[in-house]
C-alpha cells in the first residue's frame, strides 16, 4: 500500500498524460508570467470549458490548480494567485488573478505568503498541544471536584 502523497502524485501524472483538466489548465496558464497577463478564476473556467467542449466544475479546476502547485515541478509549473488593482488609475476595484511567476519579486512574495501559512500552522499546532496537555487535564480535575461535592 502506497502513502497518500505518492498516490496523489501518480494520479497527477496520469491526468497530465491522459490530457485531463490539469493539462488544459497547464496549457492556459503556462505562458502567463505577470499579474497583468494573469486570468481571474471565472476566465479560467470559461476557457477550460471552451477548450474541453464540455462543462467542468469549478471545484475540479481548483483541484487541478492545487495539484499543479504540489506536483507541477515535474512539468515546470507553479501557479500563483495574487490580488491587485484593475487598470492603471487604481480604481476602487481589485481582483484575484492566477499566473505563473517569473520575476523574483513575485517569487519572493509567494515565499513570504507560504511562510505566513507555516506560522499559522505552527500556531495552531501549539494551541492544540497546549489544549491537549494543559486545558483538558484541568477540566477533568474540576469535573472530579464537582462530582465529589
Amino acid at each position: 500500500m502506497k502513502p497518500k502523497f505518492i498516490k496523489q502524485q501518480e494520479y497527477y501524472k496520469r491526468r497530465m498524460e491522459r490530457n485531463g483538466v490539469e493539462s488544459t489548465v497547464y496549457a492556459i496558464l503556462k505562458p502567463l508570467h505577470s499579474w497583468n497577463e494573469g486570468m481571474t478564476f471565472p476566465e479560467i473556467c470559461k476557457k477550460v470549458n471552451k477548450l474541453r467542449d464540455k462543462r467542468v466544475g469549478d471545484s475540479r479546476i481548483r483541484h487541478a490548480i492545487s495539484m499543479h502547485n504540489r506536483f507541477g515541478v515535474i512539468y515546470g509549473i507553479y501557479i500563483k494567485s495574487d490580488f491587485g488593482w484593475i487598470g492603471e488609475d487604481k480604481l476602487k476595484e481589485k481582483e484575484w488573478r492566477y499566473f505563473v511567476p517569473k520575476e523574483q519579486e513575485d517569487i519572493n512574495r509567494e515565499h513570504t505568503k507560504l511562510g505566513h501559512l507555516k506560522d499559522i500552522a505552527n500556531l495552531k499546532e501549539g494551541n492544540l498541544t497546549e489544549y491537549e496537555y494543559k486545558t483538558i487535564p484541568q477540566e477533568k480535575q474540576i469535573e472530579v471536584l464537582h462530582n465529589e461535592s
